[in-house]
C-alpha cells in the first residue's frame, strides 16, 4: 500500500509539483509534463500491470537494480550539495516567517486534514495507517533540487525542509499517536 501511494506522489511530483515550480502553472502547454522520471514510472507501471515485468532482460534489470541502489545516495549528496549552497541564506526576519508558516502548515493544519481523511474515508486499514503516517511527516527534502533545477527558489525550499524537520521530532510522534486513535487503528 506505502508503493502505491509513493507512485502516486512520484506521478503527482513530476506532473503537477513540475508544473508549479516553472511558473507555468496549469495551462495549454502540457508537453512540457513529459520528462525522464515521469516516463519511468509510467513504464514501469505499465510493465507491471500488463505482466510483462518478468521479459525484461536480465541484464537491463541488474542495470536497473544497480541504478535503484545508488539512487538515495546520490539524491543525498545532490540534496546536501544544495543545501550547503543555500545556507548562507537562512538566517534572516524573513527566514522565520516563512519557516513558521511553513511548521504550521505541513505540521499542523495538513495533518489535521489528513487525519480527517483518514478517519471518514471508506478505505482499507492498510492505506488509512498510510495516510495516518503521511500525516505525520515533515516537508520532503527532493524538493530543494527541483526549485534549483527548475527556477524556483531553493533557498525557500531549504528553510522548509530544515524548519519542518527539526519541529517534526516532537510532532511525528504525537501526530501518529493521535492519528491511530482518532482513525480508530
Amino acid at each position: 500500500m506505502l508503493f502505491v501511494h509513493n507512485v502516486g506522489v512520484e506521478f503527482a511530483l513530476w506532473t503537477l509539483g513540475v508544473r508549479l515550480l516553472t511558473g507555468r502553472g496549469l495551462g495549454r502547454d502540457w508537453r512540457r509534463l513529459v520528462n525522464a522520471p515521469l516516463l519511468a514510472v509510467l513504464l514501469a507501471l505499465g510493465l507491471n500491470t500488463a505482466g510483462l515485468a518478468a521479459a525484461v532482460p536480465p541484464v537491463a534489470r541488474t542495470a536497473l537494480h544497480w541504478l535503484a541502489g545508488c539512487a538515495v545516495p546520490m539524491a543525498l549528496i545532490l540534496i546536501g550539495a544544495v543545501v550547503a549552497d543555500h545556507l548562507h541564506e537562512f538566517h534572516s526576519a524573513h527566514s522565520w516567517r516563512v519557516i513558521g508558516m511553513a511548521v504550521l502548515l505541513r505540521l499542523g493544519v495538513l495533518p489535521a486534514l489528513f487525519l480527517l481523511l483518514a478517519r471518514f474515508l471508506p478505505v482499507s486499514v492498510e492505506l488509512k495507517r498510510v495516510i495516518v503516517l503521511q500525516a505525520a511527516m515533515s516537508s520532503a527534502v527532493f524538493p530543494i533540487v527541483m526549485a534549483k533545477h527548475y527556477g524556483g527558489d531553493p533557498p525557500t525550499a531549504v528553510r522548509v525542509v530544515l524548519g519542518t524537520s527539526v519541529v517534526a521530532l516532537v510532532t511525528i510522534p504525537l501526530w501518529i499517536r493521535l492519528g491511530m486513535k482518532f482513525a480508530g487503528l
